[in-house]
């Protein structure tokens, strides 16, 4: 009789591990779907007032406020100066290590991207262990910049908190553009349109194909 408990008790306890584990897989492919399956206009103006929120909690930057010429290593050991990596206009990402919105911007940043020259206007800062990093960026194939912040003390002292962080600057480390919240797909392509360069996008999307890079179909909604 007592067996019999001890293996229903097993039996039990395996089958809520299996449950739990379902159960997780399908709220990850949901939250993976979920700002794509909802009105983006709807979308949008909710992450307007997010980031507007957010901002007023964090009371230390705002858009026409000029970032710090702050010093980082990047993932591969280089010391680098905030100006020496960003362009006329540049989208900073504030990323952190276990987030699921994460790597859902990076997946998207992946399929939006036409290649190098698309990336030269991109920039990763994050916490995240540098040999992690350097994983995630060989699985995205991630062509662009990424920062080691040590400790966090480039996000402790702007007071980021909620994950991804989005930040649009110019040369001049000017603040653009702020983004409390995870990127739609057509956030990257009228961010990837709006860059003034010398070759189209067009032109450039050509030349990544022929080289291998040109990222995935981007949505239907674009």
């Amino acid at each position: 009789m007592v067996r019999m408990k001890s293996s229903l008790i097993w039996f039990l306890g395996g089958a809520v591990v299996v449950l739990a584990y379902v159960i997780g897989v399908q709220a990850a492919a949901l939250f993976k779907r979920w700002p794509l399956s909802r009105n983006a206009d709807q979308y949008h103006a909710q992450a307007v007032e997010q980031t507007a929120s957010i901002l007023r909690q964090m009371g230390t930057i705002e858009i026409c406020d000029t970032l710090p010429n702050f010093p980082f290593e990047d993932i591969d050991g280089k010391v680098r100066l905030l100006s020496e990596v960003v362009t006329d206009k540049t989208l900073i990402t504030y990323l952190e290590r276990g987030c699921d919105a994460c790597l859902v911007e990076l997946e998207r940043l992946k399929q939006a991207a036409n290649g190098q020259a698309d990336y030269e206007h991109i920039l990763l800062i994050t916490s995240a262990n540098p040999v992690h990093m350097q994983k995630l960026r060989a699985e995205y194939g991630l062509g662009c910049v990424i920062l080691y912040d040590e400790e966090r003390r480039f996000g402790s002292m702007l007071k980021i908190s909620g994950f991804p962080f989005n930040l649009v600057v110019n040369r001049q480390r000017v603040i653009e553009a702020i983004y409390a919240n995870v990127l739609l797909p057509d956030d990257y392509e009228r961010f990837f349109e709006s860059i003034q360069t010398v070759t189209p996008r067009l032109e450039r999307g050509a030349q990544s194909s022929q080289t291998g890079h040109r990222g995935a179909g981007l949505s239907e909604r674009m």
